[in-house]
């Protein structure tokens, strides 16, 4: 099978999933707005609220409609529900709520996600934004651009390709860290990297697309970071914009591991930039060597001229995902209505582009 036939077929399953995301993500918004989200706790001061479960929950019956038989790793679900998706050839990995404590807290930063997997890697992701008005999707299924795309689709049936930033220096570069997992260790570490400008936000998702988005050059956290529902979709889009999302030692996240939980922290940024810091992170991740990274390279960016840096827009309590969502009214029927015939075939392109050497993976220098 051609690659461009692949990419059609990763961009036909993209925006199924997308509609499935913004219908998500418009049950999420609906409810950051009503007095009672319904706030519990998980664990300690994990919080869980009404958006995480009804969005959850529409969007295992709306995945479940479009590839049928795929399994479904989702955050609020039985772990039981997805026992064995380690074995599988593909999952989708599921965070209804990214961010949930920005949710609470009112603050805008949180998100819809769904990742594709297949054989273990990161291949399509979408993520919806609920506060921007805005989302995102891309693939990336090996090397070159022809095997990749990365987008923003906006209000009024828009879309523009997203690139990430063309910074090669840390001296030179502004990253974005966590605002919720800080401490004095994770601070020294990563003062090391002697960026030009370290900004804590929200979100794991909401960090990986602005490196996307060229908006900041890095996303950066050298302890544990969220499980693979945390990194599925926006390695897929950080990949298709041209950069790389691993682990912070360099290391691709293996999507078939029987451990959900991302404990070698997350390194998301262009390649050379990437290598950069690979460099001063791996020492501080428990269990790597500082000469492993992750060397293959991703789709290369679209050419043409880097977009300007964006600053995400101040959260207006009246934004909702509506005109954005009426705008992909007729890819979100055909998304949700029914099966996505082209998932099997997907997959089995992926498989067929693997085993001839075009599916690229972090490998050990």
């Amino acid at each position: 099978m051609s690659a461009p036939r692949s990419l059609a077929s990763a961009r036909a399953l993209a925006e199924a999933m997308l509609g499935a995301a913004l219908g998500a993500a418009e049950i999420v918004n609906r409810i950051y707005h009503e007095a009672d989200r319904g706030v519990t706790f998980k664990v300690g001061d994990d919080p869980v609220t009404r958006a995480d479960h009804e969005a959850n929950a529409f969007l295992l019956d709306a995945l479940g409609r479009i590839a049928p038989g795929v399994v479904l790793v989702a955050e609020e679900s039985d772990p039981a529900s997805y026992a064995g998706y380690a074995e599988a050839d593909a999952a989708f990995f599921i965070d209804p709520l990214d961010g949930t404590r920005e949710f609470v807290a009112k603050n805008g930063e949180f998100c819809v996600m769904v990742g594709f997997a297949e054989a273990g890697r990161a291949t399509v992701g979408v993520v919806a934004c609920p506060s921007w008005a805005e989302a995102f999707l891309g693939a990336s299924l090996g090397e070159g651009a022809e095997r990749g795309f990365a987008e923003r689709a906006l209000p009024g049936g828009r879309r523009e390709p997203i690139h990430v930033s063309s910074t090669e220096s840390l001296g030179d570069a502004r990253g974005l860290i966590s605002r919720s997992h800080k401490s004095a260790a994770t601070d020294a570490v990563l003062a090391r990297l002697g960026a030009k400008e370290l900004v804590p936000y929200g979100s794991a998702g909401l960090k990986a697309l602005q490196v996307a988005t060229g908006a900041f050059d890095f996303y950066a956290h050298p302890g544990p970071s969220g499980m693979l529902w945390d990194s599925c979709a926006p390695e897929a889009i950080v990949r298709g914009a041209g950069g790389l999302l691993t682990d912070a030692a360099g290391v691709a996240i293996d999507y078939r591991r029987p451990t959900l939980a991302n404990e070698r922290g997350v390194l998301a940024a262009g390649l050379a930039l990437h290598g950069r810091g690979v460099e001063v992170l791996a020492p501080f991740v428990p269990g790597a060597s500082p000469s492993r990274a992750c060397r293959s390279a991703p789709c290369a960016a679209p050419q043409g001229p880097l977009p300007p840096r964006r600053t995400p827009p101040e959260v207006n309590p009246m934004t909702t995902l509506r005109t954005l969502t009426l705008s992909l009214l007729l890819v979100t029927t055909r998304a949700v209505a029914g099966p996505c015939d082209d998932v099997a075939s997907t997959v089995r392109q992926t498989n067929e582009l693997r085993r001839r050497g075009a599916h690229d993976a972090a490998v050990t220098r």
